[in-house]
């Protein structure tokens, strides 16, 4: 079934491609457009129609119909033939990383129009030729960050997580949507139940890549009620008395549960605490870095910090073995990796207040502005053609053209078909003669 979606997606692209226009991105990101100024899209629906669906039969959307969930398992079938990738993070301050994310993505950006500051613009429909078309449109990667970010996504979350932080690790600890089918699956009558004579073997355990104790959870109540259940249905296929299967089960909102082993509070702080430097350090790092490559990297981070430093979610464990020193060096460059990127973007948020406030004419702001702008420029890695094209423009409200001039030459190098930085240039250096030009961006 996975690999009918990623078919289904394949033919999606081709055919936007080959006819220009075609359907609406099927991506349930698209919700945000919908939560956030109310143009309906066929993400949105999609989502309302899969949560509903999860209410009755389960949380099999993730474990049926996700491509990112595909590339997990072949992650995991993979680094299996070499006997890596199966150890589990067991910290339960990454599992509630997600729902720290849903508030950030969907509950912050509402809160002044709960607060009377701004008006919502309720439900409305948005024609094909829009820029955000409903149900059709001839943009179909309007939503997506890119090709190559895409593909550093898919290898952060789907790749270098599940091996540190085991299978499905992006599920469990970095997926905003799985909140909602989570919480819609606690409803859910369909479920995994024990039918028959159970022999005790723990191989729908072993079998289920979702962490489940599917044993655990069908003696303590007969059914497997926890909401990471997939229904992909491993454990049926492996249970060699036929004793399991799917099937309506009561409903409990609080059903016994199979003892779990939980770290001392300090492990899970120090999870917190670097899940969200991590999360604040890579977020629009580079104006480039989404939400769902920032959250699964701050965790790949936390994840290998703890266990560098010995910790596995229960007990400090001296670490021992081959691997210990590159864990150690592993940690260290991630978290040099995580500092600097942090450097830079507290040098971003910086210069992003200092110009608010230059736009009241304070000469003392725009000068913070550009040295801080300028100290993310020469710090980072790379300067993306958006910092360096808001340089220009504060260059310019300064009255020093030469600057500007460079900027927007690096500008248009880096990225020869940005046309607007090419006006802008021309615009500039077209006013360079004229002293006495008005700035060509002024308001």
């Amino acid at each position: 079934m996975l690999g009918a979606v990623c078919v289904g997606m394949v033919v999606h692209v081709v055919h936007g491609g080959w006819a220009g226009t075609t359907l609406a991105p099927l991506e349930l990101s698209e919700s945000l457009r919908t939560v956030h100024q109310g143009v309906v899209t066929a993400g949105a629906l999609l989502m309302v129609a899969a949560i509903a669906a999860t209410a009755i039969y389960g949380r099999f959307f993730c474990g049926w119909g996700c491509h990112f969930l595909a590339v997990q398992d072949a992650t995991t079938a993979l680094l299996g033939r070499f006997g890596l990738g199966r150890e589990r993070a067991p910290w339960r301050a990454l599992r509630w990383a997600p729902v720290a994310l849903v508030v950030y993505l969907y509950g912050w950006p509402l809160l002044p129009v709960l607060l009377g500051e701004v008006a919502w613009p309720g439900l409305h429909v948005q024609p094909a030729e829009s820029a955000w078309g409903s149900f059709q449109t001839d943009d179909l990667w309007r939503s997506m960050p890119g090709v190559p970010v895409m593909v550093a996504t898919f290898f952060v979350g789907a790749v270098a997580l599940v091996a540190v932080a085991g299978p499905r690790a992006f599920c469990q600890t970095a997926c905003p949507y799985g909140v909602f089918f989570a919480g819609a699956d606690r409803l859910a009558p369909q479920r995994i139940t024990l039918t028959g004579a159970c022999s005790g073997c723990n191989r729908c355990s072993e079998a289920c890549w979702s962490g489940v104790d599917v044993l655990g959870e069908l003696r303590a109540s007969g059914a497997v009620r926890n909401s990471a259940c997939m229904r992909d249905l491993d454990c049926v296929a492996v249970c060699p008395t036929g004793a399991i299967t799917l099937s309506r089960a009561p409903l409990q909102l609080r059903p016994a549960r199979p003892a779990e082993v939980r770290a001392p509070w300090a492990e899970e702080a120090l999870a917190a605490l670097l899940v969200l430097g991590g999360f604040l350090a890579f977020r629009g790092l580079y104006a480039a870095i989404p939400v769902l490559m920032a959250l699964p990297a701050a965790v790949l981070v936390a994840v290998v910090t703890l266990r560098a430093l010995g910790l596995r979610g229960g007990a400090a464990v001296a670490p021992t073995g081959k691997g210990t020193l590159p864990l150690r060096l592993a940690a260290l460059s991630l978290l040099a990796f995580t500092a600097h990127s942090g450097l830079v973007r507290l040098h971003e948020a910086r210069a992003q207040t200092a110009e608010l406030a230059a736009r009241a004419g304070d000469p003392s702001d725009l000068a913070e502005a550009i040295a801080e702008w300028e100290a993310a420029r020469d710090l980072g890695v790379y300067a993306p053609t958006t910092l360096r094209s808001r340089l220009a423009d504060l260059y310019l409200r300064r009255g020093d053209r030469r600057a500007a001039v460079a900027e927007l030459r690096a500008v248009v190098d880096a990225d020869p078909g940005d046309e607007g930085a090419r006006r802008a240039l021309a615009a500039v250096e077209g006013a360079s003669a004229d002293q006495g030009a008005e700035h060509p961006y002024a308001e």
